[in-house]
C-alpha cells in the first residue's frame, strides 16, 4: 500500500511536469492565441520551435506504426506462407488464444498447438509486450501480464439480454478465482463483485467495480480516474486460460479474437500518445489548458479532444449511421473513376515535403515523378515498411478488410465494398506507390545524412529534425541503426531497438547524461528508454512527413472541418460527414501543406529563393492539375480542356492544389 501511494505521488509530479511542458509550447510567442498553441500540441505546427512537430498526432501515428509494423513483419508470408489467411479466417483462433496465454506466462507446450497457431501467437504476444512497454513509458504502472491474451470487451446488449443469473453462471466457471476475487491482500465477496461488474457493463460504466480496494487509494489522494488506472486495471476479470477467454468472448464479447489485435494497436497508439504529452489524465489536462479562453475557442478545443480520444471515429450502430455509410459507399462508387485523378498532385506534394529538408524543389519534383514510374519490388516495399512504418496502415487495412468481410451484416458489407472500390479505381495502387516511393527516398535521405554529425547537417534537415524533438543525442543514437541496402545506406526506426545498449551508453556518456555512481542496471534502463524514445520520435517523423506529403486529414482537419465534434451514430453527424466528404483533400492541402510552404517561404533568406520556390510549386501543380482535370473530362467522354480558356486553368489550380 505504501509503495502504491508513493507511485501515485511520483505520477502526480510527472503529470505536473508534462502539463508545464505543454504550457511552455502553447504559450510560445509565435502563436497568436493559446488555442493556436493547443492546436499545435495536438497536431503539430511548421513554426520554428524545437519539438513542435513531436505532437500528439505524430506520436499516435508513430506508436500505431511501431505496433502495426511489428505485427506485419512477424506475420510476413515469407516466414510462413498463407499465415495471414489463417489469421483472418480465425480458423485456429481458439488454440491461438491458448498459445498466447501460455506464451505470456513464460512457457508454451509447442507439441499441442499447430504451427500456424504458434506463429500467430508469437506475433500477438509481441504486440502485447510492445503495448505494455508503451504504457509503462507513458506513466502507467502496468506489469507484464501473466497469461494475458487480449483486453476483454463486453457486449452490453448480449449480457443484458442474458440477465445476471445466466451471465454469472456462464462466466464464473471460466475465471481464475484467486486473481479475480483476491484484491489488495483481502478477498472480496464473489457474488457482490460480479453483480457490480454486471451493473457497470449494462449501464455503460465499464466492467470494473469502483467501490473495491483496487480504487480506494486513487480516491484518497483525489486523483480522478485516468488512462493509467484503466490500463493497470484492464484485467479485473482474470480468465483461467486462453480457451476460457476465447469461449466467453464468442458469447459475450464485442469483437472476434483476430479483431482484438487491430483494436489493441489503435487504442494503444491513441492512449499512450495522449498520456505521454498530457499525463495520465489527458482530458483533465486539456481542460485546464483552456483557462481564460473564449467560449468559441473552448468549443474548438472540445472538438479536438473528441477526435483525439476517438469519439468521432467510433463506428455507429444507429439507423442514421447505417444509412449514411451506405450512401457514402454509393457516392464513392458513383465517383469511382474520377476520384483517383484528385490525387495526381501527390508528386508535387512529395517534392515540397522533401524540399523542407533542404535541396532544390525541382530536382525533388523530378525524382518524385521518376520514382512513381518505378515498379518497386515487393521486398523493397517490405523493407520500407520495416524501417519507416510507411504503408503500415494500408497493409493493416487490407488485413482488417479480410477479417471483417467474413462478418454478416453492416461491418462485413462495408469492408467488402470499400476494398472492392479502391481496387477497381486504382486508388490503392496509386497511393501505395506514392507512399512506398516517398518512404524509400526518405529512408535513403536520412541514411546518407547519418554519415554527418548533427552540427553539420543540412540546415533544412537539422531544422526539421529539431521540430520532432530529435536532438544531437537522439540523432547519434539513430545513426547507430543505419542499414545497408541495394539503394545504399537507409535509416528508419525499425532497427533502433536492436542497437546494443553498450553503444548507446557510449553516446550518453559523451553527452554527460549518466550521473556518477549510476548502477549498471539503472544505466541499462536509461539506454533502453533513450532507444525507445528515439524510435518513437523517428516513427512520428516518418508518419507525419508522409501525411504532409500525401495530404492526409489529421486531428486539426477532422476537429475543425470534417467532423466538428459530431458523432457518427447521429443524424447530424452523418449529414455533416456526407456534406464534407469530397472537401477533405482541398481543405487538408490548405491547412497542412499550405502552412508548411508558407513557413518555408518565411525561412528562405533570399528573394531569388522565394521566387524560385513559388514558381516551381505553382508550375508543377498547374501541370499536374491539368493532367487530372483532362483525365476526368475524358472519363466523362468529353473533349480535352481548352488550354487557352482562363476557366480551365482556374480548375487546374483547384485540382492541383494551388487553390
Amino acid at each position: 500500500h505504501v509503495e502504491r501511494v508513493q507511485r501515485l505521488e511520483t505520477e502526480a509530479l510527472e503529470n505536473i511536469a508534462k502539463r508545464a511542458k505543454a504550457e511552455r509550447i502553447i504559450d510560445d510567442t509565435q502563436f497568436k492565441t493559446r488555442a493556436d498553441g493547443m492546436m499545435s500540441l495536438a497536431s503539430g505546427s511548421s513554426k520554428k520551435i524545437d519539438g513542435v512537430k513531436d505532437s500528439i498526432q505524430s506520436r499516435m501515428d508513430g506508436n500505431r506504426n511501431i505496433l502495426g509494423t511489428s505485427f506485419l513483419m512477424d506475420m510476413a508470408e515469407d516466414k510462413n506462407p498463407g499465415i495471414m489467411k489463417v489469421f483472418t479466417s480465425d480458423a485456429v483462433g481458439r488454440e491461438t488464444a491458448q498459445a498466447v496465454h501460455e506464451l505470456a506466462g513464460g512457457k508454451i507446450s509447442g507439441d499441442k498447438f499447430s504451427t500456424e497457431a504458434q506463429h500467430i501467437a508469437k506475433a500477438v504476444n509481441n504486440v502485447n509486450k510492445a503495448e505494455i512497454l508503451m504504457y509503462k513509458k507513458a506513466g502507467a504502472d502496468i506489469h507484464d501480464l501473466d497469461g494475458h491474451v487480449f483486453h476483454q470487451g463486453h457486449d452490453a446488449d448480449a449480457i443484458r439480454n442474458a440477465g445476471f443469473d445466466k451471465w454469472a453462471q456462464d462466466i464464473v466457471p471460466l475465471l481464475d478465482h484467486d486473481k479475480t476475487f483476491f484484491k489488495d491482500f483481502y478477498e472480496v465477496n464473489p457474488e457482490k463483485y460480479m453483480r457490480e461488474v454486471y451493473e457497470n457493463i449494462v449501464s455503460g460504466k465499464g466492467s470494473i467495480p469502483q467501490s473495491e480496494a483496487a480504487d480506494q487509494f486513487v480516491k484518497i489522494i483525489g486523483t480522478p480516474a485516468n488512462m493509467a488506472r484503466k490500463a493497470e486495471m484492464g484485467k479485473k476479470l482474470f480468465f483461467k486460460d486462453g480457451y476460457s477467454q476465447y469461449d466467453y468472448n464468442k458469447e459475450y464479447g464485442k469483437k472476434e479474437f483476430n479483431q482484438q489485435v487491430f483494436s489493441t494497436i489503435s487504442s494503444t497508439g491513441r492512449n499512450t500518445a495522449m498520456m505521454e504529452k498530457m499525463g495520465t489524465n489527458p482530458k483533465a489536462t486539456w481542460e485546464r489548458l483552456q483557462a481564460g479562453m473564449t467560449d468559441a475557442d473552448k468549443q474548438r478545443m472540445r472538438n479536438v479532444m473528441s477526435v483525439m480520444d476517438g469519439s468521432t471515429s467510433r463506428p455507429g450502430d444507429s439507423p442514421a449511421a447505417s444509412i449514411g455509410q451506405f450512401i457514402s459507399v454509393g457516392l464513392d462508387l458513383a465517383k469511382m473513376g474520377k476520384s483517383v485523378t484528385s490525387h495526381f498532385s501527390m508528386p508535387m506534394q512529395r517534392a515540397a515535403a522533401m524540399r523542407v529538408n533542404g535541396g532544390n524543389y525541382l530536382s525533388h519534383f523530378a525524382e518524385s515523378l521518376t520514382s512513381l514510374m518505378e515498379n518497386i519490388p515487393a521486398e523493397n516495399k517490405m523493407e520500407v515498411l520495416r524501417l519507416t512504418g510507411i504503408n503500415a496502415d494500408a497493409y493493416l487495412g487490407k488485413v482488417a478488410a479480410d477479417v471483417y468481410s467474413g462478418e454478416a451484416g453492416k461491418a462485413g458489407t462495408m469492408a467488402k465494398a470499400h476494398e472492392m472500390l479502391y481496387k477497381l479505381n486504382g486508388m490503392t495502387r496509386f497511393i501505395e506507390a506514392n507512399r512506398s516511393a516517398f518512404g524509400q527516398t526518405s529512408a535513403s535521405e536520412l541514411g546518407q545524412a547519418a554519415k554527418t554529425s548533427y552540427a553539420n547537417l543540412d540546415p533544412g534537415l537539422g531544422r526539421t529534425l529539431a521540430r520532432y524533438g530529435i536532438d544531437p543525442v537522439r540523432w547519434d543514437v539513430a545513426r547507430l541503426a543505419v542499414e545497408d541496402s541495394k539503394r545504399g545506406p537507409m535509416l528508419g526506426f525499425g532497427g533502433i531497438r536492436d542497437v546494443p545498449n553498450e553503444r548507446v551508453l557510449e553516446v550518453m556518456g559523451k553527452a554527460g547524461m549518466i550521473p556518477e555512481g549510476t548502477s549498471a542496471k539503472m544505466a541499462t534502463k536509461m539506454a533502453e528508454d533513450l532507444k525507445f524514445d528515439t524510435q518513437q520520435q523517428l516513427a512520428g517523423y516518418y508518419s507525419d512527413r508522409t501525411d504532409a506529403a500525401m495530404a492526409k486529414p489529421g486531428i486539426r482537419e477532422k476537429a475543425l472541418l470534417l467532423h466538428k465534434g459530431t458523432l457518427p451514430d447521429t443524424v447530424s453527424g452523418q449529414a455533416w460527414r456526407l456534406f464534407m466528404k469530397y472537401k477533405a483533400f482541398p481543405m487538408t492541402m490548405t491547412t497542412r501543406w499550405g502552412n508548411m510552404i508558407a513557413n518555408e517561404l518565411i525561412a528562405e533568406q533570399s528573394m531569388a529563393g522565394k521566387v524560385g520556390l513559388i514558381t516551381g510549386i505553382a508550375s508543377s501543380s498547374l501541370a499536374l492539375g491539368y493532367l487530372g482535370h483532362a483525365t476526368s473530362e475524358l472519363m466523362l467522354n468529353k473533349s480535352l480542356p481548352d488550354p487557352l480558356n482562363p476557366d480551365t486553368w482556374m480548375k487546374c489550380a483547384i485540382k492541383g492544389g494551388v487553390l
